[in-house]
């Protein structure tokens, strides 16, 4: 059995729609929680509780959760429902992106690797976009070089800088590793968590701090302290990522500013559990 969050923020709700009606279907699922970091609350989320609250009790799956016009940030809204998660015992717990395209019968399998290997704390399955390229999802833990390199280098005029960064980028991305199996790595993409919930218990919850991006790296790292955080070739999903911070000057700052609170937590050029974690996921992934 899991439970689901989905975090909205002005989200168009016929992608929201699209989702829940495939999640829907998952004899997994306990509930749904979508919580709503947006100004006002969604009518047609209200619309959508209100057909749920005219079903008998053990059939209403979806809970919305309208945070009162407050945004509190990715990892605090996704807090709210996995804390319902621990408190209900619910085994496992799916963080996830309302832009996400996935297939009936997806979330059965994770649950049963997860049942299978009680090591593994954490899944992320293969993330493509629309177009089926796949995106770099499953890393290794980024040094401040590198989040700086994604951002602004290598898209240098220059070819030679270009060039340079590009290659230390296929570096950190893993981009030279056969991901038609397994991977254990120690970074995997916030946009589709599946989580362990009694192992939340012992890492911690998503640290609040990081209102927009990093979070799912600050995440990932302490989960890959104590368990398998693993990469999923097996499911496929389809990830309509918009890249905000390069497009909004927002975005941009807050994954900043994200970055600095990361790095001032972790260390910026020593970090010995940073460069630690990496050697040795590079030395299994041979």
């Amino acid at each position: 059995m899991l439970n689901v969050s989905i975090v909205l923020y002005n989200t168009d709700w016929q992608e929201v729609q699209m989702l829940l009606e495939t999640l829907l279907q998952s004899p997994q699922l306990r509930h749904i929680y979508l919580i709503d970091n947006s100004p006002t609350p969604s009518e047609d989320a209200l619309q959508l509780i209100q057909k749920q609250q005219q079903k008998p009790l053990y059939e209403q799956k979806v809970v919305y959760k309208h945070n009162q016009g407050r945004n509190l940030g990715y990892g605090a809204g996704h807090n709210i429902a996995l804390r319902e998660s621990i408190y209900d015992n619910i085994p496992y717990h799916l963080v996830m992106n309302a832009d996400i395209e996935l297939q009936v019968g997806d979330l059965e399998k994770m649950v049963e690797f997860m049942d299978r290997y009680p090591l593994a704390g954490l899944l992320s399955p293969n993330v493509v976009y629309k177009n089926g390229e796949p995106q770099d999802t499953a890393t290794l833990l980024p040094t401040p070089m590198d989040l700086f390199a994604r951002r602004f280098l290598m898209y240098s005029h220059l070819s030679i800088i270009r060039t340079v960064f590009e290659w230390k980028n296929r570096k950190y991305t893993l981009r030279n590793i056969d991901h038609s199996r397994l991977l254990n790595v120690p970074k995997l993409s916030g946009c589709f968590m599946f989580l362990r919930v009694s192992a939340l218990e012992k890492v911690g919850l998503f640290d609040e701090r990081f209102s927009l991006y990093m979070e799912d790296v600050d995440l990932s790292r302490r989960m890959h302290r104590h368990y398998l955080t693993i990469y999923y070739p097996f499911v496929t999903i389809i990830h309509a990522y918009r890249r905000a911070s390069h497009q909004k000057g927002r975005a941009m700052r807050l994954h900043i500013q994200n970055a600095i609170r990361y790095f001032n937590k972790y260390g910026w050029l020593f970090d010995k559990e940073r460069r630690m974690m990496n050697k040795i996921a590079k030395e299994n992934l041979q």
